[in-house]
């Protein structure tokens, strides 16, 4: 389920995040403020970032990242790749497109994974 606005009123603006949590903003601070939309264009870019020592396989470590992408049937093959980043260590960033409405997921799986 994806974040929606639940009710447009003459002072507030309803949301609901994916979440359940119901946001209420004045329409005075939308009217004030720039708003994005991350939804619209049914993709979004995804950067995800991956400390590795200098010691480690920096081959493997690539080679693991881009294989997670492709077995992901959401990413499109060729929009993955990986960059270096870092002074202390080797951070790889993973750059990737997917459907906007599942970029939240991935951002969750991401963490999970990180924890194990």
């Amino acid at each position: 389920m994806q974040n929606a606005v639940k009710e447009i009123n003459i002072f507030s603006t309803v949301l609901r995040t994916t979440d359940h949590k119901i946001i209420i903003i004045l329409n005075g601070c939308i009217i004030s403020s720039n708003i994005i939309n991350f939804s619209k264009e049914g993709a979004r870019r995804v950067e995800l970032v991956f400390s590795i020592n200098y010691k480690d396989d920096l081959r493997l470590a690539k080679e693991i990242i881009l294989s997670l992408t492709a077995e992901n049937k959401k990413i499109p093959k060729e929009s993955s790749g990986v960059g270096y980043i870092g002074e202390s260590s080797v951070n790889l960033i993973a750059r990737f497109w997917c459907v906007s409405g599942v970029f939240g997921m991935l951002l969750y799986v991401r963490g999970r994974e990180a924890q194990i």
